[in-house]
């Protein structure tokens, strides 16, 4: 009976070491230990209210605005024109203009293919020699050139 009471006492001494080991390792966190933030549980985390200042979001009155400002000669400019009044739907046109146009400029790249054809001619020589024209250095062998190459590898490079 006193060998199976150490044992448990044993026992006991042993699991309550290992709960305790365990309750050390759940409060670990970001502050307390190496651990990156994180790692932090999302009970742990500290949640501060953020202070409101009063004011609404955005541009406060008075202040100046910033925007990017508007290309002098844009490439191209396509008028848009109501077609009903917006309060009693009666159909308008150009004759009710009243006003200077609200002006919206859209920026775009555009991608253009440029196809370069390389003739190389053949001669005849007095020999009977038959001879073609080697393309120039730098001229690909292939049927693309290096801008679609280099599109082709960003395009397809995995991200």
């Amino acid at each position: 009976m006193r060998a199976l009471f150490a044992a448990q006492t044993e026992r006991i001494v042993a699991l309550e070491a290992e709960v305790e080991e365990l309750k050390r390792l759940i409060g670990r966190n970001s502050r307390n230990s190496s651990l990156p933030p994180s790692r932090d549980s999302r009970e742990g985390r500290e949640q501060r209210p953020k202070k409101r200042s009063g004011r609404k979001q955005g541009g406060q009155p008075g202040h100046p605005g910033s925007t990017r400002g508007m290309m002098a000669d844009p490439d191209r400019v396509v008028v848009h024109w109501p077609e009903r009044c917006g309060g009693c739907g009666r159909p308008v046109g150009e004759s009710d203009r009243d006003g200077d146009p609200v002006c919206d400029q859209v920026s775009e790249v555009i991608v253009r293919v440029e196809v370069t054809e390389h003739q190389r001619m053949p001669v005849g020589c007095e020999c009977g020699c038959r001879t073609l024209a080697e393309l120039p250095p730098g001229v690909p062998r292939g049927a693309f050139g290096p801008g679609i190459a280099a599109a082709a590898a960003t395009l397809t490079a995995a991200s």
